[in-house]
């Protein structure tokens, strides 16, 4: 397996799941300027990253590559995320989910 480092973008719906033994995993498709790829992202860390990631997030990747071009992700930073109008953030830049209290 390669070690690279990729940016691009989230490119699908990221699907979150748990194994029988407890260990979360996403599962996504990202895309770079020229070619998509096939992505896991497996371990504690995984639940964070379902959070803090939707579609459309610009992403650098550290992550391993095998032969079926399929990614495991090792580590990401998140560049750009999605403008949503109307959407409203705490300090931290998480999203919050809108209500009456805010008006």
């Amino acid at each position: 397996m390669d070690s690279i480092i990729l940016r691009g973008f989230v490119s699908s719906e990221l699907r979150a799941q748990r194994t029988k033994q407890g260990t979360i995993f996403c599962k996504f498709m990202f895309g770079t300027h020229d070619q998509e790829y096939e992505c896991w992202f497996v371990g504690k860390d995984a639940a964070r990253f379902a959070y803090d990631v939707e579609k459309g997030t610009t992403l650098v990747l550290t992550c391993l590559v095998n032969d079926k071009m399929q990614i495991g992700v090792q580590s990401y930073e998140v560049v750009e995320r999605p403008i949503r109008l109307g959407q409203v953030f705490d300090s931290n830049n998480n999203r919050l989910l809108i209500t009456e209290e805010f008006f």
